[in-house]
């Protein structure tokens, strides 16, 4: 698993209204800025698990679009399945309501039918 400072996503790496973790606080891309967020803890934390899935997910879709060896292939999915396996045994599943409602103005939230408009 990499380090916290290596999950910090660049300016460049979140897109606009997108959700980071920077320095322990969770931020929004405004622009070139990150706004902090003033969210309870207990939120801050279902985010800041939402997004390592997130990132767990993206490095398995760049293994495979990068036709990487399969050794990094199943690497990259078995820590996708690490992650989320911790995330949902803390939080329930990604489409539970209230991890929806926290993850909900991100704009890499994947679409979950009607929950989305919680």
């Amino acid at each position: 698993m990499r380090g916290q400072a290596d999950q910090v996503p660049a300016l460049g790496e979140v897109k606009e209204g997108g959700l980071a973790d920077r320095d322990g606080r969770i931020v929004v891309r405004r622009g070139d800025t990150f706004e902090t967020l003033n969210l309870p803890s207990s939120v801050s934390a279902r985010i800041r698990g939402m997004l390592q899935v997130r990132d767990a997910v993206r490095e398995v879709f760049r293994t495979q679009l990068a036709d990487a060896s399969v050794e990094s292939m199943v690497k990259a999915r078995r820590q996708l399945n690490q992650t989320y396996d911790f995330f949902s045994s803390r939080f329930g599943p990604l489409n539970a309501r209230e991890n929806v409602k926290a993850f909900a103005d991100d704009p890499d939230l994947p679409p979950f039918g009607v929950a989305r408009r919680i």
